[in-house]
């Protein structure tokens, strides 16, 4: 049930599906499996945005786990949508930032938009996020973006970054020589400074240091998943390494490609003999290979892949591509609304619907609800306007769903106003 702590109210959360799915990995007790599913079951129909601090950050993960592994079918975009956009009822403004702060770039980075951005909050969810792609590999190139702005832009909490005049603590870095304990935070402009390198514990708290011991722990988690940064600019991920409860049965890859021309990535493989599978595409990259090996990437691009034992043998079959018996991908269509959430409609306005189909299954129907109320059901189409009569100026959450000609399906949900 919801906790209430003064006037905060907060909902079941992904930290607590996350606690119920590890019990379940641990103990086997479908009860606990029971426990993730209904706090997801409520969290998939709750219409508004609970995301502060870090429990939202397990929302997405722990959904994709499910779908992938006991077949449920929970919107992984709304939970993103979460953590991505500015529209928290709990703290407005918190989440993912774009853009510049104090004249600094900002994007990847977590706090409160236009304001403050925090070193804890922007390496755990990164830690927490990266492991999805293993699991819906359709988000490879939104979190491969994503974790690389991350890794340009999270030096703005570390005092070797700024001059002294832009950071609080001057009078501790002598202790620190290579500036490993990052500052908890970084403030587009406070005390007359533009752009300054901070933490609450000075400012709010009257406390000795800003220099933030339990943002730099988180550190390791993040750091902790890059395999290798390379001349090109390409970043390697390790995706098992904050798996906690995942599937870490073979080795996980996320590589990411920024530039803007294909790249060749060098991967130094394992000294024996092993095949890879790209999850994201759905391919067989290499059979029967050893040690370093080059795998081509495309511009501003990720490329998810699994090792696997050599010759293994895949079965492609209801939408599940198995390796040697073992899950290792689904075949999944995809929709999608470029709508921000709570957008306000009218019947005039023209919602624009991308959706992709997997190979050889075509996308043969498509229905749209405002609510309970069917507004749509056809063919698909990739703009729709409501009919003004069907609908009574209200909040509604629009969902969207797909079906292929065998039987596979997605949605996606948006909060939005019609008036």
């Amino acid at each position: 049930s919801p906790t209430i702590t003064g006037g905060h109210i907060e909902p079941p959360n992904g930290g607590l599906a996350f606690l119920f799915y590890s019990a379940y990995v641990m103990t086997q007790n479908e009860a606990y499996l029971d426990g993730a599913t209904a706090v997801l079951d409520y969290f998939q129909d709750y219409q508004k945005n609970p995301n502060y601090e870090a429990m939202t950050d397990y929302a997405p993960l722990i959904a994709a786990i499910l779908n992938f592994n006991h077949g449920t079918q929970y919107d992984v975009g709304k939970f993103l949508d979460f953590l991505f956009e500015e529209d928290s009822a709990f703290r407005p403004g918190w989440s993912v930032m774009s853009g510049t702060l104090g004249g600094k770039q900002v994007s990847g980075l977590v706090g409160q938009s236009g304001d403050y951005a925090f070193s804890m909050n922007t390496f755990h969810l990164a830690s927490v996020l990266a492991p999805l792609v293993k699991y819906d590999a359709r988000y490879t190139d939104a979190i491969g973006q994503y974790l690389y702005n991350v890794y340009q832009n999270a030096r703005l909490f570390f005092p070797t970054e700024h001059p002294l005049s832009q950071q609080t603590m001057t009078t501790f870095l002598s202790f620190d020589l290579y500036g490993s304990i990052c500052y908890e935070g970084f403030r587009g402009h406070y005390g007359g400074v533009d752009g300054l390198a901070m933490g609450d514990a000075t400012a709010m708290f009257g406390q000795p240091s800003d220099l933030s011991l339990y943002s730099a722990a988180f550190l390791g988690s993040y750091a902790g998943m890059i395999q290798d940064v390379q001349n090109n600019g390409m970043i390697l991920y390790d995706l098992n390494v904050t798996d906690a409860f995942g599937n870490r049965n073979q080795p996980y890859f996320l590589a990411y490609n920024p530039s803007g021309s294909d790249q060749t990535l060098r991967f130094d493989g394992p000294e024996y003999a092993y095949d890879v599978f790209d999850v994201t595409h759905n391919r067989i990259l290499a059979r029967n290979v050893q040690g370093t090996i080059s795998l081509l990437v495309e511009k501003q691009s990720g490329t998810a892949f699994v090792l696997l034992p050599v010759s293994s043998s895949y079965l492609l079959e209801a939408g599940t591509i198995t390796a040697n018996g073992e899950k290792i991908a689904s075949l999944k269509p995809a929709v999608n609304i470029n709508l921000p959430t709570r957008a306000q409609l009218t019947s005039s306005s023209v919602i624009p619907i991308d959706f992709q189909a997997t190979m050889a299954d075509p996308i043969t129907h498509m229905q749209i609800y405002f609510g309970s109320i069917l507004a749509y059901s056809g063919v698909p189409i990739s703009e729709f306007s409501y009919d003004k009569a069907l609908l009574p100026d209200t909040d509604y959450e629009i969902k969207i769903m797909v079906t292929t000609e065998g039987g596979l399906m997605d949605y996606v949900t948006k909060r939005v106003v019609c008036y």
